[in-house]
């Protein structure tokens, strides 16, 4: 019965029915559509289930839940970076970058979740990489900041997404791949 719609016409049933539907709509079977009518006109709820609202079944619930946790980690350590003045504390601002980029490698071993995923982990972890001991900028910080955000909104994002991201991080002046991958280009 996935993907079976119900419709509810509240004039004509009684709340008995409405548990009944909600139950169905627990088990995440079916959508429950719900229409009112009164007297400023008919009004359509569309109520989604599970099914409709995460379709991708193959992704291990477990492993999106602590990529999740580790993302709102992420969040908070690069919002506390956000308001450290490198110049008058380099060693807190650099005690931040790194739980980041601690961070970031265990969400890379989490990037069987989607190519999306995958790709803007990746490009943060080398965005960071590349720096090394080089102090982000305020800017640079913001955008890896937004980018983690929105994978935490999205962590199922598509790859195209994810390439909208990562070009906000190259238009900050971080580099996304790795160095080394010039030379070896140049060497061929």
């Amino acid at each position: 019965m996935p993907g079976t719609v119900v419709s509810i016409d509240t004039a004509e049933t009684n709340s008995s029915h409405i548990t009944s539907n909600s139950q169905i709509l627990k088990e995440g079977t079916a959508s429950v559509s719900i229409t009112s009518k009164s007297s400023e006109g008919t009004q359509k709820y569309v109520i989604l289930g599970p099914s409709e609202l995460y379709p991708f079944s193959d992704v291990n619930d477990a492993i999106l839940f602590q990529a999740l946790e580790l993302l709102t980690s992420c969040v908070s350590t690069l919002e506390l970076t956000q308001r450290i003045d490198p110049t008058s504390d380099y060693i807190g601002f650099d005690d931040a970058m790194t739980q980041c980029r601690a961070i970031l490698r265990d969400l890379f071993a989490l990037r069987s979740i989607g190519d999306g995923f995958a790709s803007l982990v990746n490009a943060i972890i080398w965005s960071l990489k590349n720096k090394d001991t080089d102090v982000l900028s305020r800017k640079q910080v913001s955008v890896v900041l937004e980018a983690i955000k929105e994978l935490k909104r999205k962590p199922l994002m598509h790859f195209d997404t994810a390439t909208g991201l990562i070009d906000q991080l190259e238009e900050a002046d971080l580099t996304v791949e790795p160095c080394m991958l010039d030379g070896m280009i140049n060497l061929a």
